[in-house]
């Protein structure tokens, strides 16, 4: 499981013409920064597929995600591995 696919995650953020986005693909941790600034990045990197190829809107949320997944593998596993025990997405602590 890469960072992106946190516990419980997705491994496709596309089927056919149907797109998430945003936090609904790729929330970020609340410790990251990244929320906004995330989904911002995902909105202009599918904006820029879907005019790259008007006249194929089956390809474009492909390569969105080929254009974002490494992006936000990064930023959510510089995050993921730095929070305490107990903290991690799916984890819990000692009882």
């Amino acid at each position: 499981m890469t960072a992106g696919r946190l516990a419980g995650g997705i491994d496709s953020w596309s089927t056919g013409r149907v797109v998430l986005a945003g936090d609904a693909a790729h929330c970020a941790s609340p410790y990251s920064g990244m929320g906004i600034s995330g989904g911002l990045v995902g909105a202009y990197v599918l904006a820029g597929e879907i005019n790259r190829s008007p006249d194929d809107l089956t390809a474009a949320p492909a390569n969105y995600e080929c254009v974002l997944r490494p992006f936000v593998d990064e930023i959510q596993g510089k995050v993921n591995p730095n929070l305490p025990y107990g903290v991690q997405w799916g984890t819990a602590g000692p009882a």
